[in-house]
């Protein structure tokens, strides 16, 4: 029963005409990984119709893949995410879809690559951005993600991950390109378009997110991303005033 249940989940994922049910099958999937946990019986019956549901993600043309809008790319990614609890994978999604950046390194650790430093004559906003930047590096490090700051980007490190010709994002965080953004804003909506911004000019399609300086929460944020999906945004990863870690978006 339970393959024929979870069978019926792969022609949906795998017909680009049914995916508008994709928010369906990811509440169902995630409904049947809930049971899987508590039941291994259960989890070994729906392994290989999970495997199918993968397999089909994975056999999506591109062409469809590059027309999905950005809130069938969270539902695919959630997808994608919940097969891999049970199959104990690692994503393997199109590498478009948004996907979540796990820190591999050790906690206490500290950045490499060059510190944004400040100019002599800098305007106190200026000193600001630079300051929060850093401290940004500081944090994630420490928490045990490998992170690079200002790392050299050629043209071809620039097409493939999206990025404009001559732009310099912030950080290569576990081989991933990220900008930093530090608002001071209280407004919620101010926030969202300055992320909004950086991706539609082609900085970056993840963000650091430094709310050192603004009293925005990281909730706030993350249900207005769910509410107005930002277009080509891959993720979002908050540090608030505490200096906590948010992995905001996707979720």
């Amino acid at each position: 029963m339970a393959r024929r249940w979870m069978g019926g989940v792969v022609p949906y994922v795998g017909d680009t005409a049914k995916l508008g049910k994709l928010g369906k099958w990811a509440q169902t999937i995630g409904n049947a990984v809930d049971l899987a946990k508590r039941d291994p019986g259960f989890a070994q019956a729906v392994r290989p119709a999970l495997q199918g549901v993968q397999d089909a993600i994975r056999a999506i043309p591109q062409g469809a893949l590059d027309a999905l809008s950005a809130t069938a790319r969270q539902h695919l990614a959630r997808i994608g995410r919940q097969v891999d609890e049970v199959l104990g994978t690692s994503t393997r999604a199109p590498s478009f879809i948004p996907s979540r950046t796990a820190p591999t390194g050790a906690p206490g650790g500290t950045p490499l690559g060059r510190r944004a430093a400040n100019e002599p004559n800098a305007d106190p906003g200026f000193k600001r951005g630079i300051a929060r930047e850093n401290e940004a590096a500081d944090i994630l490090a420490g928490k045990g993600y490998r992170v690079e700051q200002n790392p050299v980007l050629t043209d071809a490190d620039r097409a493939a991950h999206g990025i404009e010709p001559g732009k310099n994002p912030d950080y290569r965080i576990e081989g991933r390109i990220f900008d930093g953004y530090s608002p001071q804003t209280g407004s919620v909506g101010g926030v969202y378009a300055g992320i909004a911004a950086k991706v539609e000019k082609g900085q970056a399609h993840r963000i650091v997110l430094n709310l050192g300086d603004s009293p925005v929460r990281p909730g706030d944020i993350q249900q207005a991303l769910r509410d107005h999906p930002v277009q080509g945004l891959q993720e979002v990863i908050v540090i608030d005033r505490s200096g906590g870690v948010h992995k905001t978006f996707p979720n």
